[in-house]
């Protein structure tokens, strides 16, 4: 059984390699895939949305 990492407080700010270290990725995926903000922030709540976007499209 893989054991995931707990998700973060979906109002937390993570840097790039903090999101492709939660998701399993690369930084490189996570640049392309996911809207930041402040310059390679991400409100994990945006990361969330748009992985719920791309589950509908697939």
């Amino acid at each position: 059984m893989v054991r995931r990492p707990k998700a973060p407080e979906p109002n937390a700010v993570l840097t790039t390699e903090e999101v492709a270290a939660w998701l399993r990725v690369s930084t490189r995926t996570v640049e392309r895939c996911y809207p930041a903000f402040l310059g390679g922030r991400y409100l994990v709540a945006h990361v969330l949305e748009a992985m719920a976007k791309q589950r509908k499209a697939a």
